[in-house]
């Protein structure tokens, strides 16, 4: 069981990570050099991405927003332990390798693919951001992977002084 917010942000580490070493290999492999004018655009695009799909995730719109799954998330029972570890051991599980992997590989072979896989880890960031507001103004925190046949479904327990994130 894991945070939703711990579980899109360490995706969006994970991607990001393998983006920038690829992009550190291309580089010393002798690829052409990233001038610092197209640099500075793309960065802007990819925050205001990132704001734009942050405001999107937050909306309720259906098929794209996360806060109908929010609202419908199942409350956990009092006896349930919840997990203490730190959320960066989350980068150690083999998906979190792959999304490691992955933009590492495309980045190193094919470098102007790096922008729009930037663009992709947005999705994860907007989603963790949604998930934050949501759970401040309800007072909740939403866990995923608490029912095992079922791992996509969110369940809630309420922040409580015992528990601070």
């Amino acid at each position: 069981m894991v945070r939703f917010v711990h579980h899109e942000l360490m995706a969006a580490v994970a991607w990001l990570s393998g983006i920038a070493v690829g992009l550190t290999a291309a580089v010393v492999r002798g690829s052409g050099p990233v001038r610092g004018e197209a640099l500075a655009q793309a960065v802007a695009v990819v925050i205001g991405f990132a704001v734009l799909l942050t405001l999107v995730h937050a909306s309720g719109l259906k098929h794209v927003s996360h806060k109908r799954d929010f609202e419908t998330a199942v409350a956990l029972p009092s006896d349930v332990r919840l997990p203490r570890r730190n959320p960066l051991h989350l980068l150690f599980h083999l998906p979190y390798l792959l999304l490691f992997l992955a933009p590492g590989v495309l980045a190193l072979f094919w470098l102007d693919s790096s922008f729009l896989m930037a663009l992709l880890a947005t999705d994860w960031l907007g989603r963790a951001a949604a998930a934050v507001r949501w759970e401040r103004r309800h007072g909740r925190l939403v866990w995923r992977g608490y029912i095992h046949d079922e791992p996509w479904q969110l369940a809630y327990t309420l922040i409580s002084p015992r528990f601070r994130p």
